[in-house]
């Protein structure tokens, strides 16, 4: 696990814009996407909402391939990136619930493949979890 929870990083709970709030949280369920995730965290990581207002939490479960080691290497270049490893499951609703659990936004969006910047935009105002 790289870098979680984040220093700095608190929950949105008055509506108030401040410095490092998080509004909403994006969590990738992940297994040996190949290179496949690379589009999925290019498009999180090119968002217009501000870079501390979201957050994106990568949940390995158990890759084998080199999934592991690029989530490690993107959430120590983005402070609003964490990558959290777990032994593989077998199922995908272990490393969302894993997911969820550290997550700190108030909207959430599991089972990314890709999230377009208009998306995140209308996430911002939301207050329930959204699975597109």
């Amino acid at each position: 696990m790289v870098g979680w929870p984040k220093p700095g990083r608190r929950r949105d709970v008055s509506g108030d814009a401040t410095q490092g709030t998080v509004k909403v949280s994006v969590v990738v369920a992940v297994y040996n996407p190949g290179e496949y995730i690379q589009p999925c965290i290019a498009s999180l990581l090119n968002q217009s909402l501000p870079a501390g207002e979201y957050e994106v939490i990568f949940v390995d479960d158990g890759s084998t391939d080199a999934t592991p080691a690029k989530l490690d290497e993107v959430a120590a270049q983005h402070d609003n990136v964490t990558a959290i490893h777990i032994p593989n499951s077998g199922w995908p609703g272990k490393p969302r619930n894993v997911g969820i659990e550290a997550a700190i936004g108030a909207g959430r969006v599991s089972r990314a493949t890709w999230v377009s910047r208009r998306r995140s935009v209308s996430m911002s105002t939301s207050s329930t979890t959204t699975t597109p």
